[in-house]
């Protein structure tokens, strides 16, 4: 059984809870907890839930719990079971107030008194000396550029969100390890992933932001995502909406994709369908890739420079290239375009698989005209995203299923029946046409349930716990009590 007021008082043990928070699927669960005397002594099962950096929660499940301390947020807490934060140390600035909590004497609770111990001095009177622990207290190391990722907990992240792609994840967990972990960056990390549409390479680099962030150390700026949709950029005029106007230029004053850099060097970038852009494309971002450095088409920056510097940034180019895409702009040369097959070697570590994958991908691309071969030689590693078998399938429904409860109503999925998730996955898979994309799921789950989790959700505090069962033209949502 363990002692909560003793477990609010160790401050070493926060770095523990914030690993165990972060980790696995956000969620992390203290059972027997035995609460202060503030509390009755009561015995509860106390819930840690990880959103983002931004967003953490604590619940506590047996609430209400009778309170008769001092303090009137954890008054709150314990009154309505949850509490929500803006950052993990807010959070934990609220646990630490349970070390000074107390039962007041001959006083009522009141809502309004803040958390107090000792004894008030009048005016004039000495103050009393203030009491710390100056053995818990130590100075941050200063953030020095490079970050030691856990490579083995980013792949296990990636694949709790991305299904189907094990093999390749592995490869770019190992080639992100490499380039945060290195002292000295002078250009960027480069991949290009090809497939099929829907099979998660877009959203490989969008959760790419969440996991890395998770290991940053706190004092370390976090990485964002920004897209860029090459669909937007076929014609060579377009360019000056890549970099900026040049000045006196209509649009000098409208900022590119790339002035993000400016305030945050650390940027994730999506750069989708890339078949699709100009040449004049092909050329600035062939510069980026070589010298880590993007010209700003004569604008100077505030640091006195005329290019944005994105030696920390990773450039995820996407490409649904098939053997179907018979299109000839910016990065295509005169021939039609085939998608190589890429067969994984066996029993080689994994850095020689992403060189030999890599390097039969350019070759093949590159003879089959599908790309030019200086853009191709420039990349760090060229992969292939598989199409979807049958058990990422499955995942990738139940997954859009749980997160459209809770995402979009605040609603903990702990039990959905076989037949209406069987069903659900029927009515994906016989309305999928071509090569199965991911993005399916995701609106057939919001067309089936969206509706049945909203209005469940009107009626009852957030993140209850549900039970799904019925079909999908009568779905069913009950309430569980866990």
């Amino acid at each position: 059984m363990l002692n909560w007021k003793k477990q609010c008082s160790n401050i070493n043990g926060f770095n523990g809870l914030y690993e165990e928070m972060t980790s696995g699927n956000g969620l992390y669960i203290l059972d027997d907890v035995q609460m202060p005397d503030t509390c009755g002594n009561a015995i509860c099962t106390i819930e840690f839930r990880y959103y983002d950096e931004h967003h953490v929660s604590i619940r506590c499940v047996e609430a209400p719990v009778n309170y008769t301390g001092s303090c009137p947020q954890i008054g709150r807490w314990l009154s309505s079971g949850t509490a929500d934060f803006d950052s993990f140390d807010d959070m934990k600035d609220f646990l630490l107030k349970f070390r000074t909590d107390c039962v007041p004497e001959g006083e009522p609770v009141s809502n309004e008194a803040p958390c107090s111990t000792g004894n008030q001095t009048e005016s004039g009177a000495n103050p009393p000396r203030m009491k710390y622990d100056r053995d818990s207290l130590t100075i941050p190391e200063p953030y020095k550029g490079f970050v030691k990722l856990d490579k083995d907990k980013l792949l296990l992240d990636l694949t709790s969100e991305i299904f189907g792609q094990k093999d390749v994840l592995e490869m770019i967990a190992h080639l992100v390890y490499i380039f945060l972990g290195s002292k000295g960056k002078d250009r960027p990390l480069s991949i290009f992933l090809y497939g099929s549409s829907g099979t998660g390479k877009t959203e490989t680099a969008i959760q790419l932001v969440d996991m890395i962030n998770r290991q940053l150390p706190r004092e370390a700026q976090r990485y964002i995502y920004r897209d860029i949709d090459c669909t937007h950029y076929t014609h060579e005029g377009d360019i000056s909406r890549l970099t900026g106007a040049a000045p006196g230029f209509v649009g000098h004053d409208e900022d590119g994709p790339f002035a993000v850099t400016e305030d945050n060097p650390y940027v994730i970038y999506g750069i989708n369908e890339i078949e699709k852009a100009h040449a004049e494309i092909a050329t600035a971002l062939m510069e980026a890739m070589d010298t880590g450095r993007m010209a700003t088409n004569g604008k100077t920056l505030s640091n006195g420079k005329a290019y944005y510097d994105l030696s920390n940034c990773i450039l995820i180019f996407t490409s649904n290239i098939s053997v179907d895409d018979k299109k000839n702009l910016g990065f295509m040369s005169s021939d039609v375009a085939t998608e190589p097959q890429q067969e994984e070697p066996e029993n080689l570590s994994t850095p020689l698989k992403i060189i030999q994958l890599s390097n039969a991908a350019k070759e093949k691309l590159a003879e089959a005209g599908a790309f030019r071969k200086e853009v191709l030689g420039r990349m760090d590693a060229v992969l292939k995203f598989n199409k979807l078998s049958g058990e990422a399938i499955i995942q990738i429904c139940v997954k859009c299923i749980e997160k459209l409860a809770t995402k979009k109503s605040k609603l903990y999925i702990t039990e959905i029946d076989t037949p209406i998730l069987q069903e659900f996955i029927n009515v994906v898979a016989n309305n999928s046409s071509g090569s199965f994309g991911a993005r399916n799921p995701k609106q057939y789950a919001n067309s089936y349930f969206g509706d049945a989790f909203v209005r469940f959700s009107w009626n009852h505090p957030d993140y209850t716990h549900i039970k799904v069962s019925g079909t999908l033209n009568d779905i069913h949502i009950e309430e569980v009590n866990e």
